[in-house]
C-alpha cells in the first residue's frame, strides 16, 4: 500500500511550492498597514518558505476573524490567531490581542464588555506576557466606567489558577489593588493558599505593601486582610453607609495555612498606623462621615486587639491607648453595634472550629447513619432521599455490594434507576482502572447512556494502547458503534474527537477516518463549537419543596478540535489542514486552523525536531 506519510524530497518540495503559491495567491491584502509592513519586512529578511507560508495563512485568518458574523464570535477567533502569531511575529500578535479585546468590549450598547470573551482574551494574553495584559486592560479601561474592570484581573487569575498557579500569582500581583472593594482579592488569596501557601503569601504581601504606600486606600479594606496573617480562613469588614453592616465569612481551615509571625507583625504595624490616621481624620469631621469612621475605628481595635494580646504582646500598651482614643466621641449605640458584630464573628469561628475538630466519619459510617435515619422516617420521599444518599456514599467508597442492596430499597422507580446507573458506572470505572477489561464490559452493559460507555471505553483504550493494541482497537471499535446511539451532535462530536485522539497513536489512517467523521458531526448545527467536553451525571433527589440532586461531571481529555488537530498535524499537516478547512462554521474554522499553525510553529517543538536524526523525518512528516 502506498504510504502518504513517506514522501521523497522532490515530491515534498513540489507540494510545498504549489501549496505556497496557492496560499500566496489567495491571501487577501490586510487593511492594517502595520501588518502589511511586517509581511514586507519578512520577505526582505529572507525567511524560510515554511515561516512565510504560516505567516500568510495567519494573515488570512486574521482578516477572516475581523469580519466574522455574528460579531460575538470575533474576539474568540481573533485571540486564537493572536496566540498563534506569537510564535512568529509578536508585534502583530499584540495588535491582534488588542483587536480581540476591542471586539469583546464593543458588542453592547451599554458599552460593557462581554465578560466571557474578555476573560478569554486576557487569560491567553497573560500566558504570553503579563505586561501585555496590563496594556490591554489600561487601554480598555479608558473606555469603561470607573470600577467596571476592578475585578477583571482577579477573575482571569482565578481562571488560570487550576492550570497555571504561577501565572495567576504574577497576574494578581501586577494588578494590586484590584478586587479590594468587592472582597475578590481576599477570595483569590485564600483560593491560592489551598494550592500553594508560598504563592499566596507573595500576593498577600503585595497588597500590604500597596496599603502602606497609598494612604487613600480605606482602613476598612485593610482590616479585611487580618484573618490571613493569623492563619484564619476568614475575612471581615464593614460596608459603607449608616449604620455600617458587617460582611465577610469564616470557613474551614486550609491545610498548611498557619500563623505567620512575619506577616502578623507587618499587618498589625500597618493596621496600627492606619487606624491612628483614621482616628485623627474622624476627629476633624462631623455628621454621617464622622459616625462611619468612628464605627470603623471601634471595630478595628475590637477585632484586632485580642490578636495583639496573643501574638504581639509588646505592642499591647500602644494598642490599648489607641482603643481609648478611638472611643472618643462615640455613642452607646455604636458600641452596642460593634459588640454584636464581634460576637457574631466569634460565634462563626467557634462553629468552624467545632466542625474542624470533630472526628471525621468515613463515607461508610456516614452512609450507615443515613440508613438508620431513613428507616425512622414516615415520609416515603424523604426516606428514598436518605437511601439514595447512603447508596451513593457507599458507592464512592467502593462498597458496591452494600450500595446496591440499599439502592434496591428506594421505592421511587425513576430515582432508583438513576442511583443504580451511577453505581454501575462507578463499578465499571474501578474495573477499568484495575485493568479488568472483561469485568468493565460486563458492568457497562448495565449502563443505559451511550456517551458514558463511550467515555469509559476511550479512556480504557488510551490506558492500554501501548501494551495491548488489539484490546485498544476493540474498545475504540465498540466506542464508534456506541456513538451512533448518541442523539446530541455536540456530545457525539466530542466523543469522536476523543476516540480519534487515541486512534492516531496506533493507526494514523484509521484516526484520520474518525477525525473526518467528527468534523462532519461538528458541522451539524448545534455541534459547531467544541471548546471542551464533559457530561453531567445527575440523579434527582427532590421532594416537594426542594430541588436537591446529586451529580458529578465526567470529562474526556483531547475532545476538542483545538486539542485534537495538532495531534494529527504532527503526522501529516497537509491532510490536517484540509480537514480543518472543511469546517463550515467560520469561527470554528479560524480557531482550528490557528491551533494547527500554533503547534507547527512552536519553537520548543521545532528545536526538538532539529535535534532528531534526518533519517527519522520521513516517518513523521512535519512540513506543510
Amino acid at each position: 500500500m502506498y504510504n502518504r506519510f513517506r514522501r521523497g524530497p522532490v515530491r515534498m518540495g513540489t507540494i510545498t511550492s504549489c501549496f505556497l503559491m496557492t496560499v500566496i495567491a489567495c491571501a487577501p491584502i490586510l487593511a492594517q498597514r502595520s501588518v502589511t509592513k511586517k509581511k514586507s519586512q519578512s520577505l526582505n529578511n529572507d525567511e524560510s518558505a515554511d515561516v512565510l507560508q504560516w505567516k500568510y495563512l495567519l494573515s488570512t485568518l486574521a482578516t477572516d476573524a475581523r469580519s466574522l458574523l455574528p460579531e460575538k464570535e470575533r474576539p474568540h477567533a481573533l485571540v486564537a490567531v493572536a496566540d498563534a502569531y506569537w510564535n512568529l511575529d509578536r508585534d502583530i500578535a499584540r495588535e491582534l490581542f488588542k483587536a480581540a479585546l476591542d471586539s469583546a468590549c464593543s458588542l453592547r450598547e451599554e458599552r460593557k464588555c462581554d465578560s466571557l470573551a474578555m476573560n478569554r482574551v486576557l487569560a491567553v494574553a497573560t500566558k504570553r506576557d503579563i505586561s501585555l495584559t496590563k496594556t490591554l486592560l489600561k487601554t480598555i479601561g479608558e473606555k469603561q466606567k470607573p470600577g467596571d474592570l476592578e475585578e477583571t484581573p482577579l477573575t482571569v487569575a482565578l481562571d488560570l489558577l487550576a492550570t497555571d498557579p504561577n501565572g495567576a500569582t504574577n497576574l494578581a500581583q501586577t494588578f494590586v489593588p484590584a478586587g479590594l472593594s468587592s472582597g475578590a482579592a481576599n477570595s483569590f488569596i485564600f483560593r491560592l493558599a489551598k494550592q500553594d501557601v508560598g504563592l499566596a503569601n507573595r500576593v498577600y504581601g503585595a497588597y500590604l505593601n500597596k496599603f502602606a504606600a497609598d494612604s487613600k486606600l480605606p482602613l476598612n479594606q485593610l482590616i479585611s486582610f487580618g484573618g490571613y496573617a493569623f492563619g484564619y480562613n476568614e475575612f471581615y469588614g464593614l460596608t459603607q453607609g449608616a449604620p455600617p453592616q458587617l460582611y465577610g465569612v469564616s470557613a474551614r481551615r486550609i491545610p498548611n495555612l498557619t500563623l505567620n509571625p512575619a506577616l502578623v507583625r507587618a499587618f498589625l504595624d500597618l493596621a496600627f498606623r492606619r487606624t491612628s490616621e483614621t482616628v485623627e481624620r474622624a476627629a476633624q469631621l462631623a455628621g454621617a462621615e464622622r459616625d462611619y469612621l468612628t464605627t470603623v475605628n471601634l471595630f478595628a481595635t475590637a477585632y484586632l486587639l485580642p490578636e495583639v494580646v496573643r501574638y504581639y504582646p509588646s505592642a499591647v500598651p500602644a494598642w490599648e491607648k489607641l482603643q481609648q482614643r478611638a472611643t472618643l466621641g462615640t455613642t452607646a449605640i455604636q458600641h452596642e453595634q460593634v459588640g454584636r458584630q464581634i460576637q457574631s464573628i466569634n460565634e462563626r469561628r467557634a462553629r468552624v472550629q467545632r466542625f474542624d475538630d470533630a472526628p471525621q466519619l468515613s463515607a461508610e459510617q456516614e452512609s450507615e447513619a443515613m440508613i438508620e435515619r431513613a428507616e425512622k422516617l414516615p415520609n416515603s420521599c424523604q426516606r428514598d432521599k436518605e437511601y439514595s444518599k447512603a447508596a451513593l456514599g457507599l458507592g464512592s467508597s467502593k462498597q458496591f455490594k452494600r450500595a446496591l442492596e440499599i439502592a434496591d430499597r428506594i421505592s421511587d422507580l425513576k430515582q432508583r434507576e438513576g442511583v443504580m446507573q451511577q453505581l454501575f458506572y462507578e463499578m465499571a470505572v474501578v474495573a477499568r482502572d484495575t485493568g479488568e477489561w472483561t469485568e468493565m464490559r460486563a458492568k457497562a452493559k448495565s449502563i443505559s447512556t451511550p456517551e458514558l460507555i463511550s467515555v469509559l471505553y476511550i479512556k480504557a483504550a488510551d490506558v492500554v494502547h501501548d501494551r495491548d493494541r488489539s484490546t485498544s482497537a476493540e474498545l475504540i471499535g465498540e466506542t464508534l458503534k456506541n456513538t451512533e446511539r448518541i442523539s446530541d451532535p455536540g456530545v457525539r462530536a466530542g466523543v469522536l474527537l476523543g476516540a480519534a485522539a487515541v486512534q492516531v497513536k496506533m493507526d494514523v489512517f484509521a484516526g484520520l477516518d474518525i477525525l473526518k467523521t467528527a468534523v462532519k458531526t461538528v458541522n451539524q448545527g448545534s455541534a459547531k463549537d467544541q471548546s471542551g467536553f464533559s457530561i453531567l451525571m445527575k440523579v434527582s433527589l427532590a421532594c416537594p419543596g426542594d430541588d436537591e440532586w446529586y451529580g458529578s461531571r465526567v470529562t474526556l481529555p483531547n475532545a476538542s478540535l483545538d486539542e485534537v488537530l495538532p495531534l494529527f498535524a504532527a503526522h501529516n499537516v497537509e491532510e490536517t489542514l484540509l480537514i480543518a478547512r472543511s469546517l463550515e462554521d467560520a469561527s470554528t474554522k479560524v480557531r482550528s486552523l490557528a491551533s494547527v499553525v500554533m503547534y507547527m510553529t512552536d519553537q520548543k517543538r521545532l528545536k526538538r525536531q532539529s535535534k532528531s536524526p534526518v533519517a527519522n523525518l520521513g516517518e513523521k512528516e512535519i512540513r506543510p
